[in-house]
């Protein structure tokens, strides 16, 4: 086939001609007939087109990059991708930002139960049902319901104090948003020295979360 795909979007035009021409970009690698679906596909698939008769046609790009390898964002989802879900929408694949996800699949399984790791426990185990006759529930790691994954700040930035407040419960406090500025000017308060899903690294000294990023804890360090 003249199509690559990238992962974002389905190339606009594609025409088969043989493998050995010179603007052959895929290859199919199956094709799936009529009255099945494309998680028939393989894993090595980077795209899917729909075949004139029916049924879907499973391709890998002949050169890199390979959306459908798992984390990359492209192809079926599998074992090791991240996805999107919010909402009540169905689970859409995207890159996965870091090791952790967001979203980065576990495991298909048949019930929700079933979704924990070795030891029966639930801490960072979660669940959403897809459109899967055979396995429909997603085993994943948190953050999938995140738009646009990515720290909230980066490593090295420094930020002015915040102004904290008292919490709901007795003995808690909350900081408000944090504001960056020059690390050399004289309001800097804080270095950022990681950004985690979990645990700060040694040496920070403060941690602020913010659901609505991922990684979702910005760790830092007092100056």
């Amino acid at each position: 086939m003249n199509a690559s795909f990238d992962g974002r979007s389905e190339p606009p035009t594609t025409a088969a001609l043989p493998c050995a021409a010179p603007g052959a970009a895929s290859e199919i690698i199956k094709v799936v007939g009529e009255g099945r679906g494309p998680l028939d596909c393989t894993s090595r698939t980077d795209g899917i087109l729909r075949a004139p008769t029916g049924g879907s046609v499973c391709l890998r790009n002949r050169a890199a990059p390979h959306p459908g390898d798992p984390g990359k964002g492209g192809g079926i989802l599998r074992v090791g991708d991240c996805f999107y879900a919010a909402d009540g929408s169905d689970p859409e694949e995207r890159p996965c930002y870091d090791r952790h996800g967001p979203g980065r699949i576990r495991s298909f399984l048949k019930k929700k139960s079933q979704c924990h790791d070795s030891q029966g426990f639930l801490d960072g185990y979660y669940t959403t049902k897809r459109d899967d006759p055979k396995l429909p529930i997603i085993c994943h790691g948190e953050g999938e319901d995140v738009e646009d994954p990515g720290p909230e700040f980066q490593v090295g930035e420094c930020v002015k104090k915040p102004r904290t407040y008292k919490g709901l419960f007795p003995g808690s406090t909350s900081i408000s948003g944090l504001d960056t500025v020059g690390c050399g000017a004289k309001s800097a308060w804080a270095k950022v020295v990681a950004n985690v899903t979990m645990n700060c690294p040694a040496g920070a000294t403060q941690s602020v979360t913010d659901i609505h990023h991922y990684p979702s804890t910005t760790c830092l360090r007092r100056l």
